[in-house]
């Protein structure tokens, strides 16, 4: 079996990843970082983004019943460490032939140069079509459910544009119209796939395909709002 590194974070999701992995590969590590909460600020300000970011989590406990990672050296770190050499040189030592990232901050030079190629990212968002923070959100915004998917790609210096190895979407009949349920079941398909599609790069049975970044739109965390939350729940529970 090839071996593998997975760097990621430390829900559920993340964790039941590492059991993905561990099933196709060789899983000689995982590099775990705390996830951010990156919508405290509109979370203490309004009480339906705060029952929002509750349902996200009781919603993902429905379909993530795994609360530990897989067994494998794990390296536990906060958030200012991602990047540094000591990080690296570990992931080194233990010599992966791929790297699976999911939910971590940015990775910089020390990683890209040191895995060149190696490291392959989920990104929760249908690329190039929807790119940056809450990607899995606008498409129900936008009225765009048939954009809602993710994207496994090869990581590269520009956030969320490294060449795209498979989109994953949903089935016709897992669109019931309610986003908590349609993004978890996305979620789940995506880590389900993940190790699979990875396999495929590395037989060198598929190949990194470019982006065209002048499709679609970067969102920010500013763009989301109570309001466009609102108007998702309306439609879409």
């Amino acid at each position: 079996m090839k071996k593998a590194l997975v760097l990621t974070s430390n829900k559920r999701r993340h964790m039941y990843l590492t059991h993905q992995v561990a099933k196709n590969f060789d899983l000689v590590g995982i590099i775990s970082e705390p996830k951010k909460d990156y919508y405290s600020n509109q979370a203490d300000e309004s009480e339906l983004v705060a029952k929002h970011l509750q349902k996200l989590t009781e919603t993902e406990a429905d379909y993530f019943e795994t609360v530990e990672f897989a067994p494998a050296d794990l390296k536990l770190i906060d958030r200012k460490s991602l990047n540094d050499d000591l990080v690296v040189e570990w992931a080194s030592a233990k010599e992966p032939e791929v790297i699976f990232l999911f939910g971590t901050g940015i990775l910089r030079d020390g990683w890209l140069n040191t895995f060149d190629g190696k490291i392959v990212n989920l990104h929760l968002g249908y690329s190039p079509f929807y790119r940056g923070s809450a990607t899995l959100f606008w498409p129900f915004y936008n009225r765009d459910v048939s954009k809602l998917g993710t994207t496994i790609h090869i990581a590269a210096k520009k956030v969320d544009a490294g060449g795209i190895l498979d989109n994953v979407l949903l089935d016709k009949n897992d669109d019931c119209g309610n986003y908590y349920h349609m993004t978890n079941k996305l979620i789940k398909k995506s880590l389900d796939e993940f190790p699979i599609v990875v396999d495929k790069y590395l037989n060198a049975e598929i190949s990194p395909k470019d982006q065209d970044l002048s499709l679609g739109s970067i969102y920010k965390r500013k763009d989301f709002t109570e309001d466009k939350l609102k108007f998702v729940l309306e439609n879409y529970t």
